[in-house]
């Protein structure tokens, strides 16, 4: 880690994510890529299968009192609910390099908005994730979709562990056919079955991967990629948490990373959450007419974890012209 970095995330070579105070641990599930690991058994209800989706938000909305502590719903008000359990194994604390092996606000925020809008955005769709991780929402995805394409970076300690969350703890969940591949954005040559996965996905998510400016421009090189594949209209959903620092020469709290994002999607997309829509010239000659904007966070909670203001939810749409 260079000294700049150390300098944007503390001076600490190792980090711990802040939902770590919410996973409950499985204390009778092993982890099963490494014994240093943890386990967490994430509780979560969904309307049953066979309500409709729109009486999903009186019911499953994570309340809070006057002092912001979770209410938690009596069994009783659970009546028209499925509970479910996923377990995610994980690590406590990584390096910089390693943070996809632990679990992220994002990945829940990402999870909550594909359960509210699942007939939209989920259900016989095929979904392909950047940066999945541990393959939260991946996992969440794959109860909904038609095929769920999941990657990151040509790592095997984060792709077995990213395996291993989706058909080894959570078989019973995923609905459809899963596949784990290895997707890095600073290599720009995808292999042909990658390549042909991308074009041919109707949606793809990417959460909690702005933590680093080289990653964060090569992340919005390799979004012009995707919105430039084959000839198919795309939605895209980028989660990400604006992270906070003091610095004296601007004698104010900023957000580096996320205004680094905004300027690179404004300098190498020419987008930026409400311009108008801009075209796009794919390398097939294709034209594609993309647009950004945010997602309001006014959805149900159904997992566990802490909903900040500091919280984003990005949408961009790539249509083919």
């Amino acid at each position: 880690m260079s000294d700049s970095d150390k300098y944007k995330y503390g001076g600490y070579n190792e980090v711990v994510s802040e939902v770590n105070t919410f996973l409950s641990p499985a204390a009778s599930i092993k982890p099963l890529c490494s014994d240093k690991n943890r386990v967490a058994k994430l509780a979560f209800s969904i309307p049953k299968r066979s309500e409709s989706i729109e009486k999903q938000s009186a019911k499953t909305q994570v309340k809070v009192d006057n002092d912001g502590d979770l209410v938690l719903p009596r069994k009783t008000e659970n009546a028209d609910l499925e509970e479910l359990h996923l377990l995610i194994e994980y690590e406590n604390s990584t390096s910089i390099e390693k943070v996809g092996l632990q679990v992220w606000r994002g990945a829940f925020l990402l999870a909550d908005f594909l359960i509210h809008n699942q007939i939209k955005y989920a259900k016989d769709k095929r979904v392909l994730e950047v940066g999945s991780g541990t393959g939260l929402t991946a996992i969440v995805a794959a109860m909904y979709a038609n095929l769920v394409t999941a990657t990151d970076i040509n790592d095997p300690t984060i792709l077995k562990l990213l395996e291993t969350n989706a058909t080894g703890h959570n078989k019973k969940l995923i609905n459809c056919g899963f596949e784990v591949k290895p997707l890095d954005f600073l290599d720009s040559n995808w292999s042909p079955e990658l390549a042909e996965r991308v074009n041919e996905a109707d949606v793809i998510l990417a959460a909690d991967v702005v933590y680093h400016n080289d990653i964060t421009t090569a992340f919005v090189h390799t979004l012009k990629k995707i919105v430039t594949s084959g000839t198919k209209s795309k939605d895209i959903f980028i989660a990400m948490e604006k992270r906070y620092i003091f610095t004296m020469d601007d004698l104010d709290s900023v957000s580096p990373m996320y205004a680094h994002f905004m300027d690179e999607l404004d300098r190498i997309l020419q987008v930026y959450p409400g311009c108008l829509e801009k075209s796009v010239k794919g390398d097939n000659g294709s034209t594609f007419n993309t647009t950004i904007q945010f997602v309001p966070n006014d959805y149900p909670q159904y997992f566990t974890y802490e909903r900040t203001p500091q919280l984003i939810l990005l949408h961009l749409k790539s249509s083919v012209n």
